[in-house]
């Protein structure tokens, strides 16, 4: 019986063994293979990050890389560094990362404890090295004594300079210079032997006029416009209709543009004398400024402080609240935006002497004019950052208002930042190196504030730069501002730069009783001149800019050696970009 048994349950087994291969239990397809990327990653100067095999819809975590002297900002997508990306990442497609870095170390202060000192840098990657010489003294200092960089024995260089500061070509302009830098006995009671008289548009008066060929001698001149805070006179010899002569339309447009000028420049600056609230119109008692368009004038204006005087104490005086620009300059200008460009340069420009007359000299005793750089500095800061707020136009340094011209060829050492060349179509360069100097200025330490502050101090010269830097940036000195000028210069006009970097391409604005003052950001010009590293003799208070061919574009180590300045006055540093 059990032999039976056994055999049906073998056959039955066998049945559902047959079974198991029939239509109705097929076997199950395998699962399908996932789809993988490649990530890959480019570190633009950092340590190599190696490529990631991930699947589809897989997340990649923030890669650990690092550069010398650099902080990681970011990756990217693009080569560009435009579209940035975030960590966890899905990763659906094949892609390439580059990482963007923002240079946190760039600036290296050469420091001697001895005879010798040197920088090292490991690791740069396309890389340029800058050197920065500065002269924070107010005396000339040897190109023998500036020191040696690297071991280099070239021959020093001896600048010169073609024209001693302080001196110039023009006896008018001399004239004029030197009074305004000695004058006489200022007795601000002084009455004058004429009564003080206020003409209206059509009468005549003589003028003291400034010549180039002749000193000063007499014009009849004519008030040809009049507006709410000036008059403006024009000789009668050379006014009219035609293209050489000057226009009632010159007249008005010149009237019109102080108009605006006067308030906004008065509000950052200060008065003239007489000038202002309860002012009694000064030495001619009209309040309103006297504007002398002059023929014989081959610089765009000038100021005498003579005019202040009676004309007893000085025979060439006008004995008014004035100053002169050129009729060159006036009839020029065909286009209203040339003459909007030119005037106002000019009419805010002389303004500022004439205010500084007031505020330094006549208030405090101070003899501005003994440093014509720090006259002439406030000027030109005072054209860049007046014009904005008095007609909405963004302002050029150097004429224009459309800013697209700066260079640092004006700051050389064959000249130092307060040094002045005087002279008819001789002080250009004098004219821009303060320009560049006030914008740089204005830029980095407090906007039109700063030029508030030097005008409203009781000091002149670098202490009274000094005293406003310092109350905008405590511990801030004329002769650190001197120093880090080549910073500016070298970072200014470059992208990417560090975020606290001194630069030309800032906007700052400030709000001054009421008033909104901005100067705006220089930004579409590149920094070309510098020199080799052949020593060079450093005028007071100047820079100077150098570099090697082998410190271009440079990878791996470095390593730069000085010998120390026989000059104590010289400070080195380095910049790496």
């Amino acid at each position: 019986m059990k032999n039976h048994l056994s055999i049906a349950l073998f056959a039955l087994s066998f049945m559902f063994v047959g079974c198991s291969g029939g239509k109705d239990n097929p076997t199950p397809n395998p699962e399908p293979t996932k789809q993988t990327f490649q990530v890959t990653f480019v570190s633009n100067g950092g340590n190599e990050v190696l490529p990631i095999t991930i699947n589809s819809g897989g997340t990649v975590l923030t890669p650990a890389v690092t550069r010398n002297y650099y902080d990681l900002e970011g990756w990217y997508r693009d080569s560009v560094l435009a579209d940035k990306v975030t960590f966890p990442l899905t990763v659906t497609s094949n892609m390439n990362l580059y990482a963007k870095w923002e240079l946190r170390d760039y600036r290296f202060d050469v420091s001697f404890t001895s005879q010798t000192a040197t920088i090292n840098f490991e690791g740069l990657h396309n890389n340029s090295i800058y050197l920065v010489k500065t002269n924070i003294s107010d005396s000339v200092v040897s190109a023998a004594n500036t020191g040696i960089v690297n071991g280099i024995a070239s021959m020093a260089m001896e600048t010169g300079q073609v024209f001693s500061p302080q001196v110039g070509l023009n006896p008018v302009l001399d004239e004029v210079q030197r009074f305004n830098a000695n004058p006489p006995f200022l007795d601000k009671n002084a009455p004058f032997l004429l009564p003080k008289v206020k003409y209206g548009v059509g009468e005549s008066r003589m003028f003291w006029t400034p010549t180039e060929s002749a000193g000063f001698i007499q014009k009849r001149a004519t008030l040809r416009a009049s507006g709410q805070y000036c008059n403006i006179w024009v000789p009668d010899e050379y006014f009219g209709l035609t293209d050489d002569m000057v226009r009632f339309e010159d007249a008005e447009i010149l009237a019109e543009l102080f108009d605006k000028i006067y308030p906004v420049e008065t509000n950052l600056l200060g008065y003239e004398f007489g000038g202002g609230p309860g002012g009694d119109g000064g030495r001619d008692g009209d309040p309103k400024i006297q504007i002398l368009i002059c023929l014989d004038l081959s610089i765009a204006g000038l100021f005498s402080g003579a005019d202040w005087y009676p004309q007893s104490q000085d025979p060439y005086s006008n004995e008014a609240e004035m100053f002169y620009v050129s009729k060159g300059n006036v009839i020029r200008q065909s286009s209203a935006a040339d003459r909007l460009r030119i005037f106002s340069d000019t009419l805010i420009h002389e303004f500022q002497h004439l205010i500084n007359w007031n505020q330094k000299t006549l208030k405090l005793g101070l003899g501005t004019y003994t440093s014509s750089w720090y006259n002439e500095l406030l000027s030109k800061m005072a054209e860049n950052a007046i014009a904005f707020a008095a007609f909405g136009v963004q302002h050029s340094p150097v004429g224009g208002f459309n800013i697209s011209f700066l260079t640092p060829y004006y700051i050389h050492p064959k000249e130092g930042l307060t040094e002045w060349i005087t002279g008819w179509g001789i002080a250009d360069n004098s004219y821009n190196k303060a320009m560049l100097f006030g914008i740089y200025l204005m830029r980095n330490y407090g906007g039109a504030k700063l030029l508030h502050d030097i005008l409203h101090n009781d000091k002149i010269g670098i202490e009274s730069i000094t005293e406003a830097l310092t109350n905008i940036s405590p511990g801030m000195t004329f002769e650190k501002a001197v120093v880090d000028l080549g910073e500016a210069m070298i970072f200014s006009y470059s992208s990417p730069k560090p975020k606290n970097a001194l630069t030309f391409d800032k906007t700052v604005t400030n709000t001054i009783n009421g008033i909104e003052y901005t100067v705006h950001a220089i930004t579409n010009r590149t920094i070309e001149q510098y020199f080799d590293l052949t020593p060079m003799e450093m005028r007071p208070h100047s820079i100077s800019m150098h570099q090697a061919n082998e410190w271009k574009n440079k990878s791996g180590n470095l390593s730069i050696a000085f010998e120390r300045p026989a000059d104590p006055n010289i400070v080195q540093y380095l910049i790496l970009k």
